[in-house]
């Protein structure tokens, strides 16, 4: 027996299987129906005439037709996640009025209710899913969706309360129905009973929750959920029911009542929530406009058409237009298509004059026609004409106020026609005019010639035409000579990002996020507003003052529900290739020929096809021609709506065979790509060889310093290893993970990241637990380097001890190379320079005797930065030019290795060294070089230090203003990054700044926060020059001498006591200064001289001369 839903949906018609059975209409019954049994179940005109072509077919045995249906090749679809818009209609008292009537009666009224109900749903293209007695439940969004399902919904729920209200009851008593609409994610398309009671199901609270809507709307009304109302805009005028605690849902529900489409006259602006962002990216377009504007305005009628795909801003130049032109006369005609009305004469005229005439509802004839003889005075006059043939495209009857019209039907459409062309053009003698007309590749056709009339007519009037379409939209007026095409392509990537930047309200985004969100919106403005909002109040982000912050790696982004309707339409209209599209899905954005053919369930010859109609309906962009031709879906987002609409089963399934394929027939891609397996294996539910295949990739990522993708790798991982039951083994997987992925977080974040110390601490407490466990030195070494750039020194230097200890006790010479390097550093920070200068030394001898290679666990080279750390001890020490010759051998070392993160760590601490010698010249170099690696490779810790190089040493050569900005902003940047190590440095460069252009308040502020610093975290390395400045303060604020005396004598004694002979011959000058200023000449000679002829390196150092100059000054 032939399945009547298949039938119905072989021709497009699936919107009727559902009065079809309630009605017992099977295919016995099916050659028997004619155009009136079709027209009393409440099948549109043409869908009678399609049905009734289809029925013919059927009678005369067509062998195609016949053997389709009776072989159930056009089987239905296969289950789909979907957004939908639910309906749930009901009679009200159907109950009582049952209990009054005849049951045939009460038969009839049922049977002319479905009909109503069902009619209208068929209007607005939405399915009938099943007759419950008195009841109706319908879906939109489901077979196929369109862009604005929550809108028809609404429209047809509208409509239906109007139709069932003025159906006759026995009785008398008035008819009602209270309708409830509900929008979310449900599972559709199941097919669940037998024969005619069969249906198909939806599961998922959206049905559930339009139930007990309709249980809350009074009689005659609709009541819509809170996501229904958000996709409706401001569509329709609402009331707020308030959180509403409804049976069978946890939370308290909030409700909406519709009154009844609003007064705005524009899709624009009805879904327009608050103020507008501002435009961007598309200067060249507006300039354009208003340069056709200023050619308009002089009586050279101007026409621009801006075409563009949805969502692409079309309507918001219009705006931008409007806004410019914001201070000039002209009057704003609106014509708005819609997709409602293709068939309705002139409904954008009609749609336009209810709303500038001023009529409501509730006005009477009278009321309405004297509104539009009212409006029609000022351009045509009394004019009887003009009212009664605009009064009947308003559904208004003038004849009782003026002689009625001898005119034919042709002749009454003519005249209809040219009074609104000379209305508009009356209205441009006045003052110009712009005429605005949206949308119309929904236009009707008398619209359409009513716009070639007008564009014919504006040649000598002051009219600009501003028409946004869509691609398909392609009128032959195009080509006159005043039409002006436009067509508006993908915003750049700094134009998105202001977008992103405007919804965020001016607070900072993190990277990740930036990242991809601008990869899932393409530049498409619309895609990029909604999915930023949708991820901005997902609460996935912490906000602060100035930044919204991801404290967890986010998941994978929902598309939004503004949006998902649009995409899955642009799916929906290639039903039978829908299947190729989400298996291509499956694969990713981007897909080759070869892979897809070897995965599809279709033939060579079918593929090919479905990828002709794909790229035809430019859902997918193809290069090259099969089998080597690769494709790109047009979207991210339309990629994503065809994935996430398969079942989890299904897409497991299909991921499964695309990873087999992969390892089986794409060897060499695997071993490149090791994160294309992974994908799969983990999409497939494969937990454990999606783990390793996650590390492969993240450890290939590391190898070629990709650390951004690297740490994303690793972090896929680990989050799969919470799968697995707890063991030693994979405590020990965990621990090798979380080790890998330090070094690649280090480079990106810095060590003073918590992301740093938190990964570094997980793997050395497991480490802890593993007694064979190899990385335990290195876990306790990353713990180490975290805390010297979060934590007071002292708890550091501890920890750097018993680093020493455990590779002293090993004996092991890598390991040992390492534990130099660390504590050698934490004690240059802790102000012990001699020590500190002894193990930087001993770390680069030992290091050099092993292969680069073996220090690959350490994400560091100790032969490097043993170099570039002992360059700024010996600076400190007295011994300049040897510092400089050290710390540029590492730099040298650092660009043969070609590492962009050792790169920038060397440039910022060879400029380091010569900051401390006072050698500004090569210190901004190295900074400016610095600052251009890290910003190319995004490493925020060494791009603040890379900062405070260069801002220093423009502070020294006399750039004050850039440098103290640069400084300003290296202190604000480490912070951001959790670190607060080598605070005190650049705070008294800042002091020592803001001193040189005689700023003294941000001098002593940063000064005191400097000195505070090292006082809290114990960074004593730089207290003798911070005593110096703040004599340097003291004595531009012209205190009493013996301050400035008591600050330089602590500033000698600091420096002697960390054997840093640079810092005390720069504070015993000074000093001796003073002295020599107040008399004590021999005083000053005798502090001066032992420390100045101490110095035999560096002569020509500028301190070295200073000193001498003062020496000789008081010899």
């Amino acid at each position: 027996m032939m399945d009547i839903g298949a039938w119905l949906q072989s021709l497009g018609l699936e919107q009727y299987e559902a009065v079809f059975r309630a009605n017992a209409v099977d295919a016995e019954v099916l050659p028997e129906l004619g155009e009136a049994d079709l027209e009393k179940l409440g099948v549109l005109l043409g869908h009678r005439k399609k049905l009734l072509k289809a029925i013919a077919a059927l009678h005369d045995n067509q062998p195609s037709a016949v053997h389709r249906l009776r072989e159930g090749t056009n089987a239905p679809p296969e289950a789909e996640r979907r957004q939908l818009t639910v309906m749930f209609c009901d009679l009200v008292s159907s109950t009582a009025l049952a209990a009054r009537l005849d049951p045939e009666e009460m038969h009839e009224i049922i049977r002319a209710f479905q009909n109503a109900v069902t009619g209208e749903i068929a209007r607005f293209e939405g399915h009938v899913a099943k007759f419950m007695g008195d009841g109706v439940l319908a879906y939109f969004g489901w077979p196929k969706a369109h862009e604005d399902e929550a809108e028809r919904a609404v429209r047809a729920g509208l409509a239906i309360a109007e139709a069932v209200a003025s159906m006759p009851s026995s009785g008398g008593t008035p008819l009602s129905v209270r309708i409830g609409v509900a929008t979310g994610l449900v599972v559709v398309g199941d097919l669940i009973g037998q024969g005619e009671a069969r249906e198909r199901v939806v599961v998922g609270e959206t049905p559930n929750l339009a139930a007990r809507l309709q249980g809350l709307a009074p009689p005659g009304s609709v009541v819509v959920s809170e996501t229904t109302r958000r996709l409706l805009g401001g569509t329709f005028d609402l009331d707020d029911l308030g959180p509403q605690t409804l049976k069978g849902l946890e939370r308290p529900t909030i409700a909406y009542r519709v009154h009844q489409e609003s007064a705005v006259e524009g899709r624009f602006e009805a879904h327009q929530a608050g103020q507008l962002l501002p435009m961007v990216g598309r200067e060249p377009e507006l300039a354009t406009i208003l340069d056709r504007w200023r050619q308009a305005r002089t009586g050279e009628g101007q026409c621009v058409l801006l075409i563009g795909e949805a969502g692409i801003g079309k309507s918001r130049i219009t705006q931008a237009t409007l806004d410019a032109l914001a201070d000039e006369p002209l009057t704003v005609v609106s014509y708005q298509c819609s997709p409602y009305h293709v068939g309705s004469p002139l409904w954008p005229v009609v749609h336009h004059l209810n709303h500038v005439a001023g009529l409501s509802a509730g006005d009477s004839t009278e009321q309405r026609l004297a509104k539009l003889e009212a409006f029609l005075r000022p351009t045509m006059g009394d004019n009887p004409e003009a009212v009664h043939l605009l009064g009947a495209l308003l559904g208004l009857d003038a004849s009782a106020h003026y002689p009625p019209l001898d005119l034919t039907p042709q002749q009454r459409r003519a005249r209809t026609l040219d009074i609104l062309v000379e209305q508009v053009i009356r209205l441009a003698a006045a003052q110009p005019v712009v005429l605005r007309v949206e949308d119309p590749h929904w236009v009707d056709p008398t619209t359409l010639e009513l716009i070639e009339l007008i564009l014919s007519r504006i040649t000598q009037a002051r009219v600009l035409m501003l028409l946004t379409a869509r691609p398909s939209f392609q009128p032959s007026f195009s080509r006159h000579q005043h039409v002006t095409w436009l067509t508006l392509n993908r915003l750049r990537s700094q134009d998105a990002r202001a977008i992103i930047d405007g919804v965020a309200g001016g607070k900072a985004v993190p990277d990740e996020v930036m990242g991809e969100l601008l990869a899932k919106t393409d530049g498409v403005p619309l895609y990029l507003e909604e999915l930023t909002r949708t991820v901005l109040e997902s609460g996935l982000l912490r906000q602060t003052d100035t930044a919204y912050v991801a404290d967890i790696p986010l998941p994978a982004l929902a598309i939004p529900s503004s949006l998902h309707d649009s995409l899955m339409a642009r799916l929906d209209r290639l039903r039978p290739v829908k299947e190729v599209a989400q298996t291509a899905a499956c694969i990713g954005r981007e897909f080759s020929y070869e892979l897809l053919s070897a995965v599809a369930p279709v033939s060579e010859a079918d593929l090919r096809d479905a990828l002709g109609q794909l790229m035809a309906a430019e859902l997918v962009f193809g290069q090259g021609a099969p089998p080597a031709a690769t494709y790109t879906f047009k979207h991210a987002l339309l990629r994503d709506a065809a994935y996430q609409s398969l079942l989890k089963s299904r897409r497991e399934l299909t991921h499964r065979r695309i990873a087999q394929v992969l390892q089986d027939r794409f060897p060499s891609l695997v071993e490149s790509q090791p994160e294309l397996l992974a994908r799969h294996y983990t999409e497939a539910g494969l937990t454990e060889p999606a783990i390793e295949a996650w590390r492969r990739a993240g450890a290939r990522s590391a190898a070629r310093s990709a650390n951004h993708e690297a740490i994303g790798h690793f972090q896929r991982a680990l989050d799969l290893l919470e799968k697995l039951a707890p063991s030693a083994q994979r405590d020990h997987l965990e621990a090798d993970l979380r080790l890998a992925q330090v070094v690649p977080l280090i480079a990106v974040h810095g060590f003073g990241s918590p992301l740093v110390e938190t990964c570094a601490s997980r793997a050395k407490a497991l480490g802890a637990t593993l007694a064979d466990w190899p990385g335990r030195f290195a876990a306790h070494r990353v713990v180490w380097n975290s805390c010297l750039m979060r934590h007071p020194v002292p708890r550091t230097v501890d920890l750097a001890r018993e680093l020493y200890s455990l590779a002293t006790q090993d004996e092991d010479v890598v390991r040992l190379a390492i534990a130099c390097r660390a504590l050698g550093y934490t004690l240059f920070i802790a102000g012990e320079q001699g020590e500190a200068d002894q193990l930087l030394e001993r770390g680069a001898v030992l290091a050099d005797s092993r292969p680069e290679a073996e220090f690959k666990i350490y994400g560091e080279q100790p032969q490097i930065v043993c170099r570039l750390y002992r360059g700024a001890v010996h600076s400190l020490l007295g011994f300049p030019e040897e510092a400089a010759r050290i710390a540029e051998e590492g730099l040298m070392r650092a660009r043969a290795l070609n590492n962009p993160h050792t790169l920038a760590w060397s440039l910022v601490s060879t400029g380091n060294a010569h900051n401390f010698g006072r050698n500004a010249g090569v210190a901004e170099r190295l900074g400016a070089e610095a600052l251009q690696v890290s910003r190319e490779h995004r490493l925020p810790q060494w791009l603040a230090f890379a900062e405070e190089i260069r801002g220093w040493a423009l502070c020294q050569l006399g750039e004050h203003q850039e440098g103290l900005a640069l400084l300003e902003d290296a202190l604000r940047r480490l912070h951001a990054t959790g670190a607060v190590l080598h605070t005190s440095r650049i705070g008294c460069y800042l002091a020592q700044g803001y001193l040189l252009s005689v700023r003294l308040d941000e001098a002593r502020a940063h000064l005191a926060a400097a000195r505070q610093h090292s006082e809290t975290y114990g960074e004593q390395y730089m207290l003798a020059e911070l005593y110096r400045q703040q004599a340097a303060l003291l004595r531009a604020e012209k205190a009493p001498i013996d301050e400035v005396e008591r600050n330089l004598q602590l500033a000698v004694t600091t420096a002697q006591r960390q054997a840093a002979r640079l810092l005390e011959l720069r504070a015993a000058t000074d000093l001796a200064k003073l002295w020599a200023q107040g008399g004590e000449r021999e005083r000053a000679w005798r502090l001066l001289h032992p420390v100045c002829h101490g110095f035999q390196d560096g002569l020509r150092l500028s301190d070295v001369e200073e000193a001498r100059s003062v020496l000789n000054t008081v010899s």
